[in-house]
Parts: C-alpha cells; sequence; structure tokens
C-alpha cells in the first residue's frame, strides 16, 4: 500500500499540540498517510511563498486542523491559499470543540469541517468528502 503524502496547516502559535496528534496517527502501524510537511513559523516573503509552493508541490492532500483562533491566523490564510491556488485537494479537520474549531477566514462557504477520528481521517485523506 502507498502512503498519501500530506501537508499540515495548523496554527503554530496556538496548536502546536494538534500538530503533535497527526504526528501520533501518522506513526500507527494502520496509518495510511505519512506527513511530507507542515506549517512553519516565518514572515511571509516572496522566497518562503516560492518554497511553501515547492513543499505544498510534492503533496497529494493538504489537511488543515482547525482550531480556536485558525480563522485569524496570518500564517494559516496564506498556506491555505497557496493550496488552494494549487488546487491541492483538502480537507478541514476539527481540532477542537465543534463550538471553538474555526474555519481559515479564506475557506469558502462550503467548506466543511470535519471530525476528527481515525476511520474518518483515513476517509479524508482517501478522497472521500
Amino acid at each position: 500500500m502507498t502512503k498519501k503524502r500530506i501537508f499540515v496547516i495548523f496554527d503554530v502559535e496556538h496548536d502546536e499540540d494538534l500538530r503533535n496528534r497527526v504526528i501520533t496517527d501518522s506513526q500507527k502501524e494502520e496509518s495510511t498517510f505519512d506527513l511530507a510537511d507542515w506549517s512553519v513559523k516565518e514572515a511571509p516573503s516572496v522566497n518562503s511563498r516560492e518554497m511553501l509552493k515547492k513543499r505544498m508541490g510534492r503533496v497529494d492532500v493538504v489537511m488543515v486542523i482547525c482550531g480556536e483562533h485558525t480563522d485569524n491566523a496570518a500564517g494559516v490564510g496564506e498556506e491555505f491559499a497557496v493550496a488552494q491556488a494549487l488546487q491541492k485537494p483538502y480537507f478541514l479537520i476539527m481540532g477542537r470543540s465543534a463550538a471553538t474549531s474555526k474555519k481559515p477566514a479564506n475557506a469558502k462557504d462550503t467548506d466543511k469541517i470535519y471530525g476528527w477520528t481515525a476511520v474518518g481521517l483515513k476517509t479524508l485523506i482517501d478522497g472521500v468528502r
């Protein structure tokens, strides 16, 4: 079985614990994905955008972890805009409670935030939405 390569977008300032959860999920024997890359804490620049495009160009799918401050996280918005511009398949996943998980500011109204379960994550990574 070939594992899918995913890029994880998350709020670096507030959701490091959620990134760690993805790392743990990826290391399980039954995991169907490998982490290819994830958000970095750097100021956006022309050079960083080009590097981001290259990194994101090498993945199969983009996972956006939605936390309490995702809608105001500049890095999340920048990375999500690149994923959209590259037309990468993506999904939004609930990192916190349903009441507090927020979409990126530039998400579409039709973008749904999915619950975070092992079966659900596998299904989303496989493209079922």
